[in-house]
């Protein structure tokens, strides 16, 4: 009979390649969640819209301006709740105090809400890429398997250092299946040779 790779080894290989894609996943959601943040966003100024204005008239007038992005940076560098709204032919940028918008009747009028929103902040200031387990799992997978799109990818010591760790796992264990499957397929060859000898009588 020809040896083949047993089917236990290469179910405990699997099962500790997921315990250790668990727990190098879960170590660096743990380093790179970041910190809750409160922070300001304005959606993205839609056409044929304006702020309800019913029941407050209370308005920041922010300038004029010639395009829709510098109006929505305006109302972002105010950092202030309320409606950004932005008028085509005019050029007016105003931010008023509702949170309530409207569709408009002509194509000139543009409208968002800008609302406080929580979001997780890294050390760099930026949003962490990793709100859930589930992104870290992918970056640790990624990793291990020395595929590393780049996408995402840690920055503080510990993630890097979780990071690292897993690659060299993920690279172990990979060499480690090369070599038993590749040993087993030359125990396979020798014994399909020696099957083929003439028996001495």
């Amino acid at each position: 009979p020809i040896p083949c790779v047993p089917w236990q080894s290469q179910t405990s290989g699997l099962l500790m390649g997921i315990i250790a894609l668990i727990v190098f996943g879960t170590c660096a959601f743990v380093f790179e969640a970041g910190i809750p943040t409160i922070v300001l966003s304005c959606n993205e100024l839609t056409a044929q819209t304006v702020c309800d204005t019913a029941g407050s008239t209370a308005y920041v007038d922010l300038a004029s301006f010639t395009s829709v992005v510098d109006c929505r940076s305006s109302c972002i560098d105010r950092d202030e709740v309320g409606c950004c709204s932005f008028d085509q032919f005019s050029g007016n940028c105003l931010l008023y105090k509702t949170s309530n918008i409207t569709t408009s009747a002509t194509d000139a009028g543009y409208a968002a809400l800008c609302t406080n929103k929580e979001v997780d902040l890294r050390s760099d200031g930026e949003e962490s890429p990793f709100p859930e387990i589930f992104n870290t799992l992918w970056c640790t997978c990624v990793t291990m398997m020395m595929v590393g799109y780049g996408e995402i990818y840690p920055i503080s010591e510990g993630g890097r250092t979780v990071s690292a760790c897993a690659g060299l796992l993920g690279l172990m264990c990979m060499a480690m299946s090369v070599i038993v499957v590749g040993f087993h397929f030359t125990i396979s060859l020798v014994a399909a040779r020696y099957e083929r000898l003439p028996t001495l009588a």
